[in-house]
């Protein structure tokens, strides 16, 4: 009972503090790690949090630990608290792992769909990759072709001009996960790299860190290289194909079929000119 009790209070207080802040249940849940409807679960006594995401809130959004625990004190915390610290040093520091996904998406034939994964929703996707409620609620992209049969596939929608002009802005890259325990690195090919911070689109190039860190490089030389350290990248994804929304404008002048043309020309009228001459 009073473990229930202790969940209702906790759920309660997820309530309060979205309440406060005016944030959605995905927007605590982006916060606290989770999902949004592991937040809905949370306030409705269904499930406990665990204490990364209680940590995380507290932390995050300066609540006292204390009143989001136990209901005492003020919501805001004044200072660090001990128990605070006391629960830092109880919850183990996050195990960097690059884990293949665990959720396939199919459609209503039983066929595997690919996720798209927008601009806007990078920041939830970040947080909840793993979790199979945000990947259903992704927009899906079906390919019933065989180069999209064998292995786990995501769309990605580039932003900005970093990768012209092999990629445009919205454009989108359809992307196979490399799974780093079973297979080499593709040095230079263009791959999605899945960081804590947000998603790059970038030429990859391994070998060159001694600690195992990624050279990522963009095509458009105005975007200098740089290195992502061994540990602050989340999945891996290597592009196969993309999908340009910008075609050139065509040419004002088509010359060559131009040419064609007047040559074409130039010979009938050679010959009504020689058959006039000879009579023939």
């Amino acid at each position: 009972m009073e473990s229930q009790d202790f969940t209702a209070g906790i759920g309660d207080r997820y309530k309060q503090i979205r309440a406060h802040f005016g944030h959605s249940r995905e927007a605590l849940g982006t916060i606290a790690g989770v999902s949004g409807t592991s937040i809905g679960n949370i306030e409705e006594g269904k499930h406990t949090p665990k204490a990364e995401s209680v940590a995380a809130i507290a932390r995050k959004l300066g609540i006292s630990l204390e009143w989001l625990l136990f209901g005492e004190g003020s919501m805001l915390a004044a200072a660090p608290s001990s128990l605070m610290t006391e629960l830092d040093s109880l919850v183990p520091p996050p195990v960097v792992q690059h884990l293949p996904p665990l959720t396939v998406t199919v459609d209503i034939s039983g066929d595997e769909t690919i996720p798209i994964v927008e601009s806007e929703a990078t920041a939830g996707y970040l947080a909840q990759h793993m979790e199979p409620e945000f990947l259903r609620n992704l927009p899906m992209l079906a390919l019933p072709l065989p180069e999209f049969k064998n292995g786990t596939f995501r769309a990605f929608r580039v932003k900005g001009r970093s990768m012209y002009p092999t990629l445009h802005d919205g454009s989108l890259v359809l992307c196979r996960f490399v799974d780093t325990e079973l297979e080499t690195i593709k040095d230079s090919y263009v791959h999605v790299v899945v960081t804590y911070e947000g998603i790059v689109v970038k030429r990859v190039y391994t070998g060159r860190d001694s600690v195992g860190g990624l050279e990522v490089r963009s095509d458009n030389d105005e975007f200098p290289p740089y290195t992502i350290k061994k540990g602050e990248w989340q999945q891996l994804w290597c592009v196969v194909a993309s999908l340009n929304f910008q075609m050139p404008a065509p040419r004002k002048y088509p010359t060559k079929q131009l040419y064609s043309f007047e040559l074409e020309e130039m010979r009938n009228r050679l010959e009504i000119l020689w058959k006039n001459y000879t009579g023939q």
